[in-house]
């Protein structure tokens, strides 16, 4: 998207034209916490016009609305006031943000926010009930992250590849995938690298390597977050900075720092050990 400090400042010149002959509606771009929000005056007849050539889709993500960083835009008339929602139509948020003559970090953000809500949700049939993990003792100590992600108890501590023979000779991405896919798992990936891959009747699962080291897994359940289960110690829903993981390439993973791939799990078709 076009940085407007960097143009002849049309946009922003076609507004102030009509400044003095059309009624006006405040635009406020929804971002900060503490400073106020970068606002302008915009012709009421032009927003419009704009919203009728690209209107903003019904969005069912009210906790945007609470979020930290770019929300979308507020409109107000001085009667009323109406929101367009991050992701609700990329055209419009796009063309609205040009009017905007904020630093390039801000815009960068809202971009970046404002492709992520355009995406496709996928779905899951897991259930985050940590309690069927953390309550026995044995269970929560005989089963880690590998039967956590694909939903099994084996109580033998799973390992990727052990039900079909396989030791990777090292902890790297390539070796534990390698592993999974033998177990029946499948890579997947995303249609745009801000968005989450969409299984294909199967249950959308995260790879984590801590160099050398370790490895870890993330799964994706029906309220649309990530759990996890790290080794022998409880089942949660949080990272290590204590947030909801909506998605664990940005999340606080501590020392696992790789993010090397995402995975499709079938419970018809996996088998681990």
């Amino acid at each position: 998207m076009t940085d407007v400090r960097y143009t002849p400042h049309v946009e922003r010149q076609t507004l102030a034209k009509f400044n003095n002959y059309m009624p006006m509606v405040k635009v406020e771009l929804d971002v900060f916490s503490g400073n106020q929000n970068p606002w302008i005056n915009m012709p009421m007849p032009f927003m419009m016009s704009m919203m009728q050539k690209f209107p903003p889709k019904p969005m069912n993500n009210g906790n945007n609305m609470r979020d930290l960083g770019y929300r979308g835009f507020i409109m107000n008339d001085g009667s009323q006031s109406m929101r367009i929602p991050r992701g609700s139509s990329m055209m419009l948020e796009g063309m609205m943000m040009n009017f905007f003559n904020v630093p390039m970090q801000v815009r960068q953000h809202c971009n970046r926010q404002e492709m992520t809500r355009s995406c496709q949700n996928p779905q899951s049939s897991f259930v985050y009930q940590p309690e069927m993990w953390n309550s026995n003792p044995a269970v929560q100590s005989n089963n880690n992250c590998y039967n956590y992600v694909n939903d099994i108890m084996t109580n033998t501590f799973a390992q990727p590849g052990r039900a079909n023979g396989y030791t990777p000779p090292s902890t790297t991405g390539p070796n534990m995938q390698y592993g999974t896919e033998l177990d029946g798992m499948v890579r997947i990936e995303p249609t745009s690298p801000n968005c989450l891959p969409i299984p294909n009747g199967g249950n959308l699962a995260a790879l984590v390597i801590w160099p050398d080291t370790d490895y870890h897994f993330y799964r994706l359940d029906n309220d649309g977050t990530f759990s996890h289960k790290p080794g022998q110690t409880a089942a949660r829903n949080v990272d290590n900075s204590g947030e909801m993981i909506r998605d664990p390439r940005i999340a606080d993973r501590g020392p696992y720092s790789v993010f090397h791939c995402f995975l499709e799990t079938n419970s018809n078709n996996v088998n681990i050990m």
